[in-house]
């Protein structure tokens, strides 16, 4: 019998992802060396077999690109790799065989390695595009987890070396990178043929039959980063044919020179947990532009430049919100046809001229009658409403159609306490009434503290484009008006009637605002946007614990886990159970009732659960109609589950854990839906503040309270539709990589 040869794999342990590393294999006593044998030795090559193995949500499988062939090889890791719980190298040679543990390393740099261009299937083309096609360009990178990529396809119109000196930019797009890549798809416009053949030679009525189109992506602010493909072609549409024909070809992509493991096998579908998103179309958070405003209100030659500072003020304070992870409600097409139809209502179209009432634009006696109705009545009974109109400024007016006692006083005094007039309306929301400017202070100190200024005390600064944004704003926030335009995507009158009377309860102006919700729909590509979610309906009777509830990203100690802050049982690494969902939060972060309920407990634990709150749900009809009877566990595979022993007919608690501050009310008393019960923190055992890269409320559905376990305790999310991570925006990515980049204590 022969005997076994004893053998051993020589490399690194340790590679570093995106790096090719070699891999050898030598006998027993065999001097060592890392380059392929020669032809002729006693190795013969093709009988050396190389094969990798992975161990991922307990199961191993092989890895396609892993099989190789002689006696020297080399494997490149990608950024997925990290992610795998046990990775193996094995060689077979002679019957011998021999086993090494891999684990891979951060790459020392970001980089981007390489780019393929894929059909609208994300498959290789098989075939040359087409205009009307979609091009896929999926841009592979290491050391680039959840940072941004700009991603460019361009028409080449000759120049060899892509300098882009002369070449046409078609479209600019920024993605995250997520699991070492990200897709960006980009449209062959059918207009974009007409462009390319503009440039034909002279004497030529096109470019030939295919137009060359390539994609650079480079890492966002970074030029030298910047990675090219080759050309893909592109049938021409007008190609004239002539006696010479040209072969078609196909571009196909760019790689490095490398054997790259794990990079070209996997297919994202078969590993990446987070899957592609269709919520959201391209227009849906796109900035609002100068363009916009003007073709949807016309054109102001003498207010352009105030117009562009209201633009600039929009863009600059939705992004800002979302920073904060407390975002304006301005995302879909919807919400925008929606906002500045009301906005253009008080505004004349956004017209200057009108941003202060009255200032510029005094009401006439008709205006008067169709704007205030019985209140103008009123006056023109008393043989006052004529002299009131010709006052300038229109005091008297003002200081009684919104005095107290008429209906319409929004918070202001009486007649004679001049607040009419003081608290007028300015602003693009026209915000009115001396309780709305207290309002609206109130949302500024708690979203935007550092631009807050009290308004009540400064109401003249509203008519400035910075506090005319950030007051409407408020205004759309505090009453949730978002809310009813989700759910209102017609030009109906009674559609436009129930969203005005959320701003004028009289219903002033609700033909001019369905005339500029119908060209919003028109200007913000309502009906080409793709399916967005619909707002999950609080009918005034219930609310998230926080705003903007998300998942937390991150585990505690920084790590990629999306699936940590989920329901479930060995849900933390198949080492613990996980009793509710985490919900990141800045410490401080207001933590609301949800529901009517009875406070049931206030203590401190001397658990990891720290200061903690305990509800018990009186409201039982609310709260069972927001069950989710079709949730499915996002994260099955790591563990997550719809309950364990709930009785959703028994009694129903919530908990909250981690609080700062608990002591807002006292064990028996009632609180309604929208009640502060607590501030978010990282209290932990007696209260003490633990370490944490992820701060969050810890937040529990249960028939047992306070106690601990998976018993008798749902997941959350079959009741509360918390955003998961493929719903995140990138600006609500880049706030969890903020909060995570700092170590609380």
């Amino acid at each position: 019998m022969e005997k076994e040869i004893n053998i051993k794999i020589i490399g690194t342990l340790t590679p570093e992802v995106g790096v090719a590393e070699k891999y050898t294999v030598k006998k027993e006593n065999e001097p060592f060396e890392i380059e392929p044998i020669t032809l002729g030795s006693d190795w013969n090559d093709s009988e050396i077999e190389w094969f990798v193995h992975v161990r991922d949500a307990g199961k191993w499988r092989f890895i396609n690109d892993g099989k190789k062939i002689g006696k020297t090889v080399d494997f490149t890791f990608s950024e997925i790799s990290q992610d795998w719980e046990e990775i193996v190298i094995i060689v077979h040679a002679y019957g011998g065989k021999d086993i090494i543990n891999i684990s891979p390393q951060p790459a020392a740099k970001p980089k981007i390695t390489f780019i393929e261009l894929l059909d609208e299937n994300k498959k290789t083309p098989k075939k040359s595009f087409t205009y009307g096609n979609w091009i896929i360009a999926r841009v592979h990178c290491v050391g680039m987890e959840l940072r941004p990529i700009v991603v460019t396809l361009w028409e080449n119109d000759g120049d060899k070396y892509k300098l882009n000196t002369k070449n046409l930019k078609v479209n600019t797009q920024k993605k995250f990178v997520k699991r070492g890549f990200a897709d960006i798809k980009f449209y062959l416009d059918p207009m974009h043929a007409n462009l390319a053949n503009s440039k034909a030679d002279k004497g030529e009525s096109d470019e030939g039959k295919f137009h060359e189109y390539y994609v650079t992506a480079e890492i966002a602010g970074k030029e030298e980063s910047r990675r090219a493909t080759l050309d893909t072609h592109v049938a021409n549409p007008d190609y004239v044919e002539k006696k010479l024909v040209v072969s078609p070809t196909i571009g196909f992509p760019v790689r490095e020179v490398i054997n790259s493991l794990m990079m070209v096998d996997m297919s994202p579908q078969s590993w990446w947990p987070f899957k592609e998103t269709h919520g959201k179309c391209k227009n849906c958070e796109k900035d609002i532009t100068l363009n916009d405003i003007e073709n949807a209100f016309g054109t102001y030659i003498n207010h352009k430049i105030a117009r562009q500072e209201i633009v600039k003020y929009i863009n600059e304070f939705v992004k800002l919100s979302k920073e904060k992870g407390k975002p304006i409600h301005l995302d879909t097409c919807l919400r925008k046809a929606h906002f500045f139809a009301q906005i253009g209502t008080e505004t004349l179209g956004i017209n200057p001229d009108w941003m202060v009432e009255t200032d510029a634009k005094r009401y006439s006696v008709v205006n008067c009658k169709t704007v205030f109705g019985d209140r103008a009545k009123h006056l023109e009974n008393a043989g006052l409403l004529d002299d009131y109109c010709s006052d300038n400024p229109q005091k008297r007016l003002l200081n009684y159609v919104y005095g107290k006692g008429n209906g319409f006083d929004n918070g202001n005094g009486n007649e004679a306490s001049g607040d009419g007039y003081k608290f007028r309306g300015r602003g693009l929301k026209q915000l009115t009434g001396r309780g709305n400017y207290k309002d609206a202070s109130k949302i500024l100190k708690d979203v935007f503290p550092e631009h807050y200024i009290d308004l009540e005390a400064n109401p003249d600064k509203v008519k400035e484009p910075k506090y005319a944004v950030l007051t409407a704003f408020a205004f759309w926030e505090k009453h949730e008006i978002w809310k009813v335009a989700d759910s209102l995507k017609e030009s109906t009158d009674d559609n436009i009637k129930k969203i005005r009377s959320k701003i004028n309860p009289g219903l002033a102006g609700w033909r001019e605002c369905k005339k500029y919700f119908e060209k919003g729909l028109e200007v913000f590509k309502v009906n080409k946007c793709q399916p967005v979610d619909v707002t999950q309906e609080d009918n005034g009777k219930w609310r998230f614990p926080i705003d903007n509830p998300m998942l937390c990203m991150y585990s505690q100690g920084g790590l990629l886990k999306p699936w940590h802050g989920s329901f479930g049982k060995n849900i933390r690494d198949e080492l613990a159970n996980h009793t509710g969902n985490d919900l990141l939060a800045e410490p401080g972060t207001k933590v609301y009732a949800c529901v009517r309920s009875k406070v049931e407990k206030i203590y401190t634990s001397s658990s990891l659960a720290g200061k903690v709150v305990v509800l018990k749900v009186l409201d039982v009809e609310t709260f069972k109609s927001l069950r989710n009877e079709n949730y499915l566990p996002k994260y099955k595979n790591k563990g997550e589950i719809l309950e364990k022993g709930f009785d959703p007919d028994g009694d129903l608690y919530l908990t909250f854990w981690h609080l700062s501050k608990n002591n807002f009310f006292n064990v028996g008393d009632e609180v309604e839906y929208d009640d502060i019960i607590g501030l978010t923190g990282i209290s932990g055992w007696n209260g003490i503040n633990f370490s944490t890269r992820n701060p969050h409320l810890h937040f529990e559905v249960s028939n047992v309270g306070s106690a601990p376990g998976l018993e008798g305790k749902c997941n959350p999310s079959v009741y509360f539709k918390f955003k998961t991570e493929d719903e995140l925006s990138q600006n609500e990515i880049d706030f969890q990589n903020r909060l995570k980049e700092k170590e609380w204590k």
